[in-house]
């Protein structure tokens, strides 16, 4: 193949090309405005909901609002979705956590609250936000060491 069949082999794969980069650009935008448009419905649907009413929901049920506090600031600090979180919300398809993440979560809010962190207490896989509320208040309170008097 000499140098202009080359040449104008590529020109003849550049509409091609072109097409198919076209479509997968389209495809990509059309993904994004998708969850845009989820996000905004999930906003929209669950206005006046807040760590208030989520709080109260649990209480209600027989949880410690302070869990349910705790864990409410923890999973709009670090999964940052954008809309209120509700007690049926599944981790990983509405709020991206997977199954380390939520062990993570179990973890790191028991420290929050006061309880020790014991991973043969904790039933998994947790799926909901409503289980890993239950999974931390499942756990003992941390017990403080007694002073011995002088």
């Amino acid at each position: 193949m000499s140098f202009s069949g080359i040449g104008s082999w590529l020109v003849q794969q550049a509409a091609p090309v072109f097409f198919i980069g076209f479509a997968l650009l389209a495809g990509l935008a059309l993904l994004y405005f998708s969850a845009q448009s989820r996000r905004a419905a999930r906003r929209r649907d669950r206005a006046g909901q807040d760590e208030h009413s989520f709080a109260e929901n649990f209480a209600a049920r027989g949880f410690d609002a302070e869990i349910a506090r705790a864990v409410y600031r923890y999973l709009e600090q670090h999964t940052r979705v954008g809309f209120p979180i509700l007690p049926g919300d599944d981790l990983d398809r509405e709020l991206g956590m997977d199954a380390g993440d939520s062990r993570k979560a179990v973890r790191e809010v028991a420290s929050l609250v006061g309880r020790d962190y014991l991973p043969g207490l904790v039933m998994e896989p947790i799926v909901t936000v409503a289980e890993l509320v239950r999974a931390v208040q499942s756990l003992p309170r941390k017990v403080l060491p007694m002073r011995r008097r002088a």
